[in-house]
């Protein structure tokens, strides 16, 4: 029988488990993971007690119960695009991006709600999005992203590959405008008194423009990016602070690289030490491009993509938060936090130049 995705932690039982791997499993332990750090998916370890040579643990991500984040995930499709990611995108990853090993996907027939069961990566744990990336992780995630985006680098999307979302769709930057438009006034009223000024009346004066930045962008090189590339979206070993796993692919898509790129350094990095190392994250990013194949004149807008790409993460970050809850001080803090060092960053940039 084929099995359907569970609508809570509460139904991922051993009978559930067993038909999903094709294995039987006498027994199940439910651990919640990822408590005020996933907003579109409900994420666990299933300790299981089995005969057979199979893995004691696995990973298990299944939609959230929050009504207004099934109105979200179900809005951008991120539950099925995670399963598609898994059994079509990263088979063709080079080696040195590692992902979670996927033992099976179950998709419901609505085609929306998904579960995906991935190996268990422990030791490795998520990085802290609050205390930031030491310069180390730093590297290694913005090695380990060039190694991501350098396969689609340029490429055309093939048949295969049209299910994946993208900026080049017709109409998507007329609907996002029309959102920033209607959510600004609600963001700057929640985070307003925490952020400068002057960031927040470029934000306001780029979100006119963002059907027509969004038209520029596609005339760069696009790739398949990750779109939430930041520290908690990513494991590192215990012992190799150099080794990152990354995962949560909800919402990989087509875009320009340095989108990504952007969104790790300005978000994911304490503020001094971004400052003091970012100019060698950019170039280890152009770097990984070119040792894995990209062209340098593929790679010659990298720098004045990754400027704006702040302008475009402060209009949809001022879009995706002006609503959303945050259930408990770590999540609120969270928030907070990116978005300071997000505006800090663009005050750096001096992105309103650009508007």
């Amino acid at each position: 029988m084929t099995p359907s995705v569970p609508s809570s932690l509460a139904e991922l039982d051993a009978k559930w488990i067993s038909n999903v791997l094709g294995s039987h499993i006498d027994d199940v332990r439910v651990e919640q993971l990822a408590v005020g750090s996933a907003f579109l998916g409900l994420v666990a370890r299933l300790h299981l007690t089995r005969t057979d040579d199979g893995p004691p643990t696995v990973i298990v991500k299944i939609p959230p119960t929050d009504e207004g984040a099934l109105t979200v995930g179900r809005l951008l499709n991120v539950w099925h695009r995670e399963a598609m990611f898994y059994e079509l995108l990263a088979p063709q990853l080079p080696r040195d991006v590692v992902v979670p090993r996927s033992y099976r996907t179950v998709v419901n027939p609505d085609g929306y709600e998904a579960a995906i069961v991935i190996e268990d990566m422990a030791p490795a744990v998520a990085g802290d999005q609050i205390v930031g990336a030491t310069p180390k992780a730093a590297r290694a995630a913005v090695t380990t992203l060039a190694g991501l985006h350098a396969p689609w680098w340029g490429r055309p999307r093939t048949e295969e590959l049209q299910w994946v979302p993208g900026v080049d769709r017709p109409g998507v930057g007329t609907g996002l405008r029309s959102s920033m438009e209607s959510t600004i006034d609600r963001f700057v009223d929640r985070y307003g008194d925490q952020l400068p000024t002057a960031s927040i009346e470029w934000t306001r004066r780029f979100i006119p423009s963002v059907p027509t930045w969004l038209t520029s962008l596609t005339q760069r090189p696009m790739t398949i990016a990750h779109a939430d590339y930041r520290l908690e979206n990513m494991l590192f070993s215990p012992d190799d602070p150099s080794a990152v796993t990354i995962v949560d692919w909800q919402t990989a898509m087509y875009t320009a690289g340095a989108t990504d790129l952007a969104f790790f350094c300005a978000t994911s990095i304490d503020t001094d030490v971004r400052r003091s190392i970012e100019n060698e994250l950019v170039d280890l990013y152009i770097a990984g491009l070119l040792d894995h194949g990209v062209s340098e004149a593929a790679t010659i807008d990298v720098r004045a993509d990754y400027r704006t790409s702040m302008l475009w993460w402060m209009a949809m970050l001022a879009n995706n938060l002006a609503d959303m809850e945050t259930p408990d001080e770590r999540s609120a803090t969270l928030f907070s936090t990116m978005l300071e060092r997000l505006h800090a960053a663009a005050i750096d940039h001096r992105v309103g130049d650009l508007v």
